[in-house]
């Protein structure tokens, strides 16, 4: 399914959902498709948190500092912090997701 046809059936469920609709089978198969999600969410976030040790362990400072400094030109565009860039970026990336995601379970 296209990436327009998903967001096309989510704006049309949305809608059903606001008028009364209810099905019992729905709801289930959506809260398991968001719960799949969380826990990949989750799994990637780990490998991109041990990413990240691995790069603050070898040039001494926490991922924060580095990303903050890099953004600021502070640091060389070397090959290495280009790389540790981009983890910080990814793991900013799933943060949010799984915010968005985790606060539509805790509703």
């Amino acid at each position: 399914m296209a990436i327009l046809e998903a967001k096309q059936v989510l704006d049309n469920l949305s809608i059903l959902y606001r008028t009364g609709f209810q099905n019992p089978f729905i709801d289930n198969a959506l809260h398991r498709i968001v719960e799949r999600q969380i826990e990949r969410d989750q799994e990637d976030l780990a490998r991109v948190e041990a990413e990240l040790e691995q790069f603050e362990t070898r040039f001494g400072f926490s991922s924060e500092e580095f990303f903050e400094r890099f953004q600021q030109g502070q640091l060389e565009d070397s090959a290495d912090f280009m790389e540790w860039n981009a983890f910080c970026k990814m793991k900013d990336r799933i943060q949010q997701r799984l915010h968005i995601l985790q606060k539509d379970i805790e509703s």
